[in-house]
């Protein structure tokens, strides 16, 4: 009996070639997006867990609160909690801190800015990592002591065997090799990029200043007992407080495979499953309205096996085979589909993921569960509704009675174009909200804005990059407008309540290199002594604050903060000497600070230099012969101003590009569903069209007739998607605290859209329609 219904599955798909192929295409494409989510959630599933003992450590993260400040999120904490966790919270054994630098690493003629960690001597005790040579349990034991990759050991000694050499970091602090770290693979967030050093809490590579309890770059991990739960860990943790601080502090513990799920990825995890099953239900809805709408075509072989002695039962089990073929030839070309695709997702989803599936048994199971269930969301509608027609009726010379299934035919193709318009108006909003943000930044040129980190700004080197050809200004600064280093101070108003703000450490010229002017007063000047501060000067600070913070502390307007103290009696005398307009200093998502200047070039460590658009090579070749001449001992670190935006503002373009890859799909595949309804009522309406044109009906009165058959449920559809995506457009806009307003445009746009699809798509079928013989339709009747 099987080979029957195998032999007859495949001879209806022969008979079919080109709705079999649609059908297939669709299952394929549906799959394809599938089983990338799948890889994507394995992927962030994976990591951390090659490491062994995984589930018995956390890391601990932690929400601060400013005083006048929403929360904010960090996965780093201050250095002293981990010795506070271990010795103050039940079931912890042991506890491991490292923090992420970037220093020179030089051996011989190779150097270069490598990711190295200043790590406990108890770190590969909590987090076992494969040794490659050397003793891991002991290798930081000692202050001069630096643990490599094989990768970073073959860069710098051309050997893998690199223990008992020597390192320089940053070519004054030699350190030894203990021990040499197998590569670690790419599903882990605590070495980086994966090439990574790492040195012992007492190195001397550090400066005090990276051991003060105030470094809040440090991450924490804790080692735990079998039975110790998050919740107890929780409760534990809770009880930390800054004591003598205004800031609030709420710690919490995170498993370590849990560690990948940071703010800006959470979006795309909750989104890319979302999405892939919704293409994956449009796929599995075009093959119910194709086969619908081709039902008529096999109901005499339905009526013939009937007659013959064929129950609904072995109907129902021939049509889910074919169903089930169909999946699995679909699931083939999904998988070499995924391959294709997979350097695309990589970048777009900026994960180095892979799709091994043969080497992954969960990722078989998955792909094999997927593929099953779609044959039967598939299948079984069409298998049961043919399955029931009336064999007396077909071979008497009737017409089979398709027509019940016309409404859930329509209702679907509704679904599907409900749910596309939803995509395209979140396409349109996303769209309109990263212009928004970006535009912030094209108030300078960040193409033509150099950023040289870790300067120490001598002032010699600073004079004479001035005068290179190709220079339009140079100053230096703390940190660049948009990626700050966060630092953050609060302080009592006259009223008696604390406001925090960001302090930022510039040079005089600063601000007018970036084309700041003053909304009032004036800017720091470097030929007024008084303007720029001293190395622990206790005389009055003259700042220039933002526009925010005129607000903030209690001002009537910019002119009136001129020549007034922020906080009077509170700490070092401060005297408002201008203010400038607000500028983002850091992530879309978080609220503007009150910002306040201070000409301090003594703290700078940001040298900014603006270039002329011309000969930019050239220009650059001439700041890299200076740097080596005049400038710091250690290589130079440069970047556009351009490309530290482009990195920051990656989370919400990569969600743009998400939303809008997802729409074409959702687009492509509605367009194929409403074809197949469009062929189902081609069939339906045969007679009516024909009787119709018989009494003298045109063409066009027969176009206008089909279309608004098929542009009543676009429009149906429209309004419904609209509705469903005016909440969750709202949300998501609620995470930006700069943020636009929904305009009716966007979802009117969406709406033309989705009527433009359904007549462009159904225009062709209904010409071939209006134009056909009547004698071809009721030469039969």
């Amino acid at each position: 009996m099987l080979r029957n219904f195998l032999a007859a599955a495949l001879r209806n798909l022969k008979r079919n070639r080109f709705y079999a192929m649609v059908s297939v295409a669709c299952i394929a494409v549906g799959l394809a997006a599938t089983f990338l989510a799948v890889a994507y959630l394995d992927h962030l599933h994976s990591y951390n867990r090659w490491i062994a003992g995984y589930r018995q450590v956390y890391g601990i993260s932690l929400s601060y609160t400013l005083p006048g400040l929403a929360p904010l999120d960090l996965e780093t904490t201050p250095l002293d909690i981990a010795s506070w966790a271990e010795a103050n919270v039940h079931g912890v054994i042991e506890t491991a801190r490292i923090a992420k630098r970037r220093p020179v690493v030089r051996h011989g003629d190779v150097e270069g800015f490598e990711e190295i960690g200043w790590a406990d001597s108890s770190l590969f005790r909590v987090l076992p990592m494969p040794a490659y040579s050397g003793d891991l349990q002991h290798a930081l034991d000692r202050p001069d002591s630096v643990v490599l990759t094989r990768t970073l050991a073959r860069k710098y000694f051309g050997t893998e065997d690199a223990v008992g050499k020597t390192l320089e970091i940053d070519r004054k602090h030699p350190m030894v090799v203990r021990a040499v770290l197998e590569d670690l693979p790419p599903n882990t967030r605590i070495t980086g990029d994966g090439a990574v050093g790492m040195f012992g809490a007492a190195s001397a590579a550090y400066s005090p200043m990276s051991l003060a309890r105030g470094e809040w770059s440090t991450f924490s991990f804790l080692h735990v007992e079998p039975a110790v739960t998050k919740e107890q860990l929780d409760a534990g943790l809770s009880r930390y407080s800054l004591k003598g601080s205004s800031v609030k502090v709420q710690l919490r513990a995170v498993p370590l495979d849990r560690l990948v799920y940071s703010r800006d990825r959470q979006a795309v995890v909750y989104a890319m499953p979302l999405l892939a099953g919704l293409v994956l239900m449009i796929s599995c809805m075009n093959f119910v309205n194709l086969t619908t709408a081709r039902s008529i075509h096999r109901s005499t072989e339905v009526g013939v096996r009937k007659a013959a002695g064929a129950g609904r039962g072995a109907l129902v089990a021939q049509f889910m085979g074919e169903a089930l073929i169909l999946s699995a030839v679909g699931m083939l070309i999904a998988l070499s589909l995924c391959e294709l695709a997979l350097p695309v997702a990589r970048t777009l989803l900026d994960a180095p993921m892979t799709f091994e599936y043969w080497r992954n048994p969960t990722l078989i199971a998955a792909i094999v569960a997927i593929t099953v269930l779609t044959a039967l969301l598939s299948g079984f509608y069409p298998a049961v509704l043919l399955s029931r027609l009336n064999p007396a009726s077909i071979l008497n010379g009737g017409r089979s009675r398709t027509g019940q299934s016309r409404g859930l035919r329509q209702a679907l193709v509704i679904f599907q174009f409900a749910m596309l318009a939803s995509l395209v108006v979140s396409v349109i909003v996303a769209g309109q909200q990263i212009d928004h943000l970006l535009k912030m930044t094209q108030r300078f040129d960040g193409e033509h804005m150099l950023l040289i980190h870790h300067a120490s700004c001598r002032r010699a080197f600073l004079d004479e990059l001035r005068t290179l050809p190709g220079v339009a200004g140079a100053a230096c600064s703390q940190s660049a407008p948009i990626n700050v280093v966060t630092n953050n101070a609060a302080a009592k108003r006259a009223d008696g309540t604390r406001r925090s703000f960001e302090v930022v450490r510039i040079d005089a010229g600063f601000l007018e290199l970036f084309g700041f002017r003053p909304l009032a007063g004036r800017f720091f000047r470097a030929d007024q002594p008084a303007d720029i501060t001293a190395p622990e000067s206790t005389a009055v600070k003259r700042v220039v604050i933002s526009a925010t913070a005129v607000r903030e502390f209690g001002f009537e307007s910019a002119e009136a903060a001129i020549g007034r103290e922020p906080f009077p009696g509170s700490g070092t005398p401060m005297e408002i000497i201008g203010v400038v307009d607000d500028f983002r200093i850091g992530r879309f998502a978080e609220p503007m600070y009150s910002t306040v200047y201070v000409a301090e070039p003594s703290r700078t460590q940001l040298l900014c230099v603006r270039l002329e658009g011309e000969h930019l090579p050239e220009t650059l070749d001439r700041i890299d012969e200076l740097w080596l001449r005049l400038g710091d001992p250690r290589p130079i670190n440069r970047q556009f101003l351009s490309e530290s935006i482009e990195f920051m503002h990656r989370s919400i373009v990569r969600q743009r590009w998400i939303f809008s890859a997802f729409a074409v799909l959702a687009v492509s595949l509605a367009i194929v569903g409403l074809l197949g309804l469009a062929s189902s009522a081609a069939e339906e309406r045969r007679l009516e069209i024909g009787v119709r044109k018989a009494f003298g009906a045109g063409t066009s009165a027969i176009v206008r007739l089909i279309l608004w058959q098929f542009t009543k449920l676009a429009a149906a559809a429209g309004v419904i998607g609209c509705l469903i995506a005016l909440p969750l457009m709202r949300r998501w806009l609620e995470g930006f605290e700069d943020r636009i307003e929904l305009q009716p445009w966007m979802f009117a746009g969406a709406c033309v859209l989705i009527l433009g699809v359904a007549v462009a798509t159904v225009l062709g079928h209904s010409l071939l329609m209006a134009r056909a013989r009547p004698i071809t339709a009721l030469r039969n009747e």
